[in-house]
């Protein structure tokens, strides 16, 4: 059964990040997530390479992007931040880019290791930069960066779908210092995302009730039923409350990302 966890944490990814197709493959990658364990088959792997490349990309484009920023800066202290900023992220991406193509180049090649591997390069970075700025993620200065990380989010996330749950947060992090309406492309992709997860939630209820009308056991039996109700009133309470503010003139992410913490919470003190 897919996470519902990371199913939830993906609408957020898809209406505050994601980019069209990509953002809705991986809300519905979620009905057959990959075990973290396995081994990557070879169409992920090249997959993941080619995200891999990516990600060098993306984040030698921040490094240059905060190189020119600091040799145009007239300020000491903003030049001398945007220096040590270049520097973290270019070692960072080494790092990052050095250890997931030895896991690639390994015989068993799995999400866990890779997801492992970003969770901590991100967290790294992520420290550093609160260093040099408490309020990085809303600093002008530093939003190539921010860009870096979303995209590296997005880029593992499509490859490992289950990583959802260890990586996506973090971008509920940073949307709560980049806040602002969505935009029509946006809006339009959460629309879709809201129906994506009535599906998924629907069509669970409907495999619980038919587990639990086939259950001899009396106990096992109240349980599922339990689930599905849980389940079923969960959703109800996050489509209703999506498409209410769906309706409105400026939907935000903050508005998204509490909706979806609240199901998410009501389902893990249910379950």
């Amino acid at each position: 059964m897919f996470s519902f966890k990371a199913a939830m944490l993906s609408v957020v990814a898809l209406a505050c990040f994601m980019q069209g197709a990509q953002g809705a493959a991986l809300v519905r990658s979620q009905i057959s997530l990959p075990q973290n364990g396995s081994c990557l088959t070879p169409a992920q792997e090249k997959q993941m390479r080619e995200a891999v490349e990516g990600i060098d990309a993306v984040m030698k484009t921040a490094v240059f992007a905060l190189e020119t920023a600091a040799r145009f800066e007239t300020d000491n202290k903003t030049k001398a931040d945007l220096l040590e900023a270049a520097n973290v992220t270019k070692a960072i991406d080494e790092f990052l880019v050095d250890n997931i193509t030895k896991i690639l180049d390994g015989p068993c090649a799995t999400c866990t290791q890779i997801v492992t591997i970003v969770n901590e390069s991100i967290t790294s970075l992520e420290e550093a930069l609160e260093h040099i700025d408490p309020s990085w993620e809303s600093n002008p200065i530093f939003k190539d960066v921010v860009k870096a990380i979303s995209t590296i989010i997005q880029l593992v996330s499509d490859v490992c779908p289950s990583s959802a749950e260890v990586l996506l947060p973090k971008l509920v992090r940073i949307v709560k210092h980049t806040d602002g309406c969505l935009t029509p492309s946006q809006h339009k992709q959460m629309v879709e995302a809201v129906k994506i997860i009535n599906g998924l939630f629907k069509t669970t209820v409907a495999a619980l009730d038919v587990a639990a009308a086939a259950e001899k056991d009396p106990t096992i039996k109240k349980d599922l039923e339990e689930a599905s109700t849980v389940i079923q009133d969960v959703n109800t309470y996050i489509i209703a409350n999506l498409t209410k503010i769906l309706s409105s003139n400026c939907t935000t992410c903050t508005e998204i990302v509490q909706i979806v913490n609240q199901g998410v919470q009501a389902i893990e003190q249910a379950l």
